[in-house]
């Protein structure tokens, strides 16, 4: 039996996830030039709900096992994570708020570096380069970490750049990108997220006779929700590495459960 199905077999898939509606905002993307990523929006929340879960119950396992039982719980509160970024997105088009939007767009990178960050710590577990006390730590700085003078590893929180960079290092491997697309997307969301030149005059119009206007354009609007786009970027990597980690799960988890088995039948 692989790892997923047996994991399902204790899982209760969650009914009201099933009933998450977003708001009716095609009008609204339309209006601005970016229906279409409204429609992969819509096909986006359908691949969180297809994974997502309601309930775990959690055994009684050594804490070789535990490492397995913690990198889903891990991954199912990345997923929970991405699906309220979406619908922050979709939200705030909904209610005119460009900025809330890209704030939530440059989020989802953050949470896209992290399971890709999971994914290429786990890879190097299961091929022996990690041993089980790293991965121990990892896994709690990831579930538990933050950021508070008085507390030492393994719960002092991992940067989120690390992250971001770590995550590009495995995508371009698997991918055969040359750029760092994560980093470089999230430089660039960050311009507008920032109190500096991008983020402060998209609510500024300069007109004839030294006059400024405290407004946002309509020009400045549609050029702040076009940055929605880069969701076609983060959205498809972050499920290529939550689909990677529950591979990894499956191929060496499986064979640790035999490998047991087997040592308990001789």
């Amino acid at each position: 039996m692989s790892l997923i199905n047996k994991y399902r077999e204790r899982i209760v898939l969650s009914k009201n996830a099933r009933n998450i509606l977003f708001s009716d905002s095609a009008r609204e993307f339309y209006k601005y030039g970016i229906y279409k990523t409204y429609s992969n929006c819509l096909e986006y929340k359908r691949e969180h709900l297809l994974r997502m879960l309601k309930i775990m119950n959690l055994d009684n396992l050594s804490n070789n096992e535990l490492i397995g039982q913690n990198v889903i719980i891990y991954i199912q509160l990345t997923l929970r994570r991405s699906l309220i970024l979406l619908t922050g997105c979709i939200e705030s088009v909904r209610s005119n708020n460009p900025l809330s939007a890209v704030l939530n767009v440059r989020a989802h990178y953050e949470v896209t570096g992290a399971i890709g960050y999971l994914s290429s710590k786990l890879k190097k577990y299961y091929a022996k380069e990690v041993g089980d006390e790293e991965i121990i730590e990892i896994l709690s700085r990831l579930n538990l970490g933050r950021k508070k003078e008085e507390l030492k590893k393994p719960f002092e929180s991992i940067n989120v750049l690390s992250m971001i960079d770590e995550a590009d290092k495995i995508f371009m491997k698997k991918s055969g990108e040359k750029t760092k697309i994560l980093r470089d997307s999230y430089e660039w969301l960050s311009e507008f997220c920032h109190p500096n030149a991008y983020g402060l005059l998209c609510e500024a119009n300069f007109k004839k006779d030294k006059i400024i206007e405290f407004k946002a354009s309509k020009e400045k609007i549609i050029r702040q929700y076009k940055n929605l786009e880069y969701l076609e970027i983060s959205m498809p990597i972050f499920f290529l590495f939550y689909n990677y980690v529950i591979e990894l799960l499956q191929e060496n988890e499986e064979k640790r459960s035999d490998s047991q088995k087997g040592g308990r039948n001789e």
